[in-house]
């Protein structure tokens, strides 16, 4: 079985997919971090990049602190990097899916929109209040509270993704209290 999580920035997807790789022994497959390597290593999407937005280049290496302050701040430039990395990401997702015997679980914030829904079984999506992933994006990012709206605000509200989910995380309450409601929905789906 394969699962999808998405969901905006900061609203708890990464404690869901700990509880489901821990306590589920799901595999996850982490499209942030594959989209952080290719940026490190896959020479043909750092040359689109470049091609597309050549003031983020610094010493050959993509610079994504000038990138993220260029598309979280224009719609349309998002729009061209989205189109230039959605294909190497879910490329290399689908990969790693492939080799993958039992459950599965792929983190994108682009599942929906990218195609990379159409590899999963079932859809959930993590939930919190803006403020709340706010300043968990802050904290963890190295974010200014300004930087972290721009991004927030540049991602489709919570209604996008609750209306194309299968399940939907509500992260609202304690960390306990999430982490429960984990454990709740994981039971009820790979058992």
């Amino acid at each position: 079985m394969t699962l999808g999580f998405t969901g905006g920035s900061g609203a708890g997807k990464s404690t869901a997919l700990r509880i489901l790789e821990e306590e589920f022994n799901g595999a996850v497959i982490d499209c942030d971090a594959i989209y952080r390597g290719l940026l490190e290593e896959n020479e043909d999407l750092k040359h689109e990049i470049a091609f597309t937005f050549p003031d983020c280049i610094v010493k050959g290496k993509v610079d994504r602190r000038v990138l993220a302050s260029q598309v979280f701040t224009d719609e349309n430039k998002l729009v061209r990097l989205n189109k230039i990395t959605h294909k190497y990401v879910a490329f290399e997702a689908e990969s790693l899916l492939a080799i993958q015997d039992g459950l599965a679980a792929i983190d994108a914030i682009a599942l929906l929109e990218s195609g990379l829904k159409d590899l999963c079984d079932k859809v959930i999506v993590v939930t919190a209040p803006y403020e709340m992933r706010i300043a968990r994006i802050m904290v963890r990012d190295e974010l200014t509270e300004e930087e972290a709206k721009q991004r927030i605000n540049a991602q489709f509200d919570e209604t996008y993704y609750t209306q194309r989910a299968d399940y939907v995380l509500r992260n609202e309450g304690t960390q306990e209290e999430f982490e429960m409601k984990c454990r709740n929905l994981f039971s009820g789906i790979v058992q």
